[in-house]
């Protein structure tokens, strides 16, 4: 049994069973009143839920209506019940993607990334030339609370796969490397990203790490266009910016991207607290999904 999390994490947590293609079991608990909901998951397909209503339609009606609540994430592996997958029906993964945007619209739980649908690609212009590092703005806020610790001027920014190795030297195993982005691959991607971005805040302070992956952005943008349309929202997503498409660029021009986004992060971070620490830092909170990453041609560099 695993330490239970908030149900406002429940987005997030299916987001990446859905990209990991992970097999498990989501505990649900109301702790407002009685409700429990069991979702199991088959590589990271939903196949069944049983909770204390009859039906699972009416188990997810119930659940729109919750408001506080746990997770708890069971291992379907010796000694946990397996499900019994001649009952799972091809609605469950609509219904509960209904159920989940309710709860988003009603600001229970948090939205999880999302791509937009695949269109042709077509480049962005150029329309604007961005400064060197050293001269971008601290993105700190007006209440400055934290320390500014920016990149010094002369120091070079790390080659774009300090962190993760060559992608050419490793195939992608879940697609061919000119494939376009899907939605489970980005939500993976967005996901490492927060990841990264919420554990250096732990050590560095929130603001200073959200500046610090702004700064990167916007570096990054002048070398990988993927990144030339991707702004972190309000709730901490890498996300496109509206009316751009981000399932419109190739997986590994993506992957790519993502790789320098967290190289250059990771130099403003070692500005801080030191190269050796900085990649420990974000290696450590990159690893649990290094699987993943791997079938995206990215590898840890430990």
């Amino acid at each position: 049994m695993e330490q239970s999390s908030p149900l406002s994490r429940l987005s997030v947590d299916i987001a990446t069973i859905r990209a990991q293609h992970q097999t498990l079991r989501l505990v649900l608990r109301n702790t407002e009143r009685f409700g429990l909901i069991h979702l199991y998951f088959e590589r990271g397909r939903l196949v069944q839920v049983q909770g204390h209503k009859d039906s699972y339609m009416k188990t997810l009606a119930d659940l729109v209506t919750w408001t506080e609540g746990t997770i708890r994430r069971d291992d379907l592996s010796a000694g946990v019940e397996r499900m019994d997958k001649a009952g799972g029906n091809p609605a469950l993964e609509d219904t509960l993607d209904e159920t989940l945007q309710q709860l988003e619209s009603r600001g229970v739980i948090a939205p999880a990334p999302a791509a937009r649908p695949t269109t042709p690609y077509q480049a962005p212009p150029p329309t604007y030339v961005l400064p060197p590092t050293h001269q971008i703005p601290n993105y700190l806020g007006e209440n400055n609370r934290q320390p500014s610790w920016p990149s010094p001027p002369d120091r070079p920014e790390p080659p774009a796969h300090e962190l993760f190795s060559d992608m050419q030297t490793m195939p992608i195993a879940s697609a061919n490397p000119s494939d376009f982005l899907v939605d489970s691959q980005w939500q993976l991607l967005a996901l490492v990203v927060r990841q990264v971005v919420e554990q250096a805040g732990a050590l560095l302070g929130k603001e200073t790490a959200d500046g610090f992956i702004r700064q990167a952005l916007v570096y990054g943008a002048v070398k990988r266009p993927p990144l030339r349309i991707l702004e972190m929202d309000a709730t901490g997503w890498l996300s496109p910016l509206p009316g751009q498409h981000i399932s419109a660029y190739p997986l590994a021009d993506v992957a790519d991207a993502v790789a320098l986004l967290l190289t250059s992060f990771e130099s403003r971070c070692a500005s801080v607290i030191g190269e050796v620490d900085a990649h420990r830092l974000i290696a450590n909170a990159a690893r649990p999904f290094s699987a993943s990453l791997a079938q995206l041609g990215l590898a840890i560099v430990i």
